[in-house]
């Protein structure tokens, strides 16, 4: 409410009639980060916008949904993800101190932004190795390590030297010879195939 006060003149009586001042919050759009398409890393990732429109030095950020599905693009909605996949960030609403200062129309273009977490290459951490044995013997075991992905669901395969890729097999071979062995760590929807070189050994 305000309540005038002040003005003075001789020819004049002046009376003085209590007003109402509103004031309407102020419209905002987003800005979101140039980097929108990043390689999965096994830990969490995401996208935040810039509260663009802001005066005064307020500090004023942008909430996100994290739940459902776009229903136009089929896109999980969220700002924050772990595996690869298709999403898009939504604004939800308005955080800080001078946040209801504020407003934003939520079918304005910049309130949404699309992003993604692609699958990673793979690679080795633990070339590939084996020891060769003698026949009769115990085989030994050949050892990898790959970035992503269980040791145990590393999948060998043997053939002798020489002989045609078609010839790979899981048994492991008793017989005295030259052979080579690979290694294959199994793609997921995060990261793809890893297939190591032929490693030769001899019974």
């Amino acid at each position: 409410t305000l309540t005038p006060t002040g003005l003075d003149a001789q020819n004049y009586e002046i009376s003085y009639k209590a007003g109402a001042l509103t004031v309407s919050p102020k419209k905002v759009t987003f800005t979101w980060p140039e980097a929108l398409s990043h390689a999965y890393n096994g830990g969490a990732q995401t996208v935040a916008a810039t509260v663009a429109g802001l005066v005064n030095g307020d500090a004023v950020t942008a909430l996100y949904g994290e739940t459902g599905t776009d229903s136009a693009t089929g896109r999980a909605i969220c700002s924050t993800a772990v595996n690869a996949g298709q999403y898009v960030a939504r604004v939800e609403k308005l955080s800080g101190a001078k946040a209801s200062d504020y407003i934003f129309d939520a079918a304005e273009a910049s309130v949404s932004q699309n992003w993604e977490i692609t699958k990673a290459k793979n690679s080795w951490l633990t070339a590939l190795s084996i020891t060769g044995w003698t026949e009769g013997e115990k085989a030994n075991a050949p050892v990898a390590q790959a970035r992503y992905g269980q040791i145990s669901d590393l999948q060998y395969e043997y053939k002798q030297d020489g002989a045609d890729d078609t010839a790979y097999t899981a048994a492991v071979p008793t017989a005295a010879g030259n052979y080579v062995v690979k290694a294959t760590a199994p793609g997921t929807e995060n990261y793809g195939d890893l297939v190591s070189s032929p490693l030769a050994f001899t019974i």
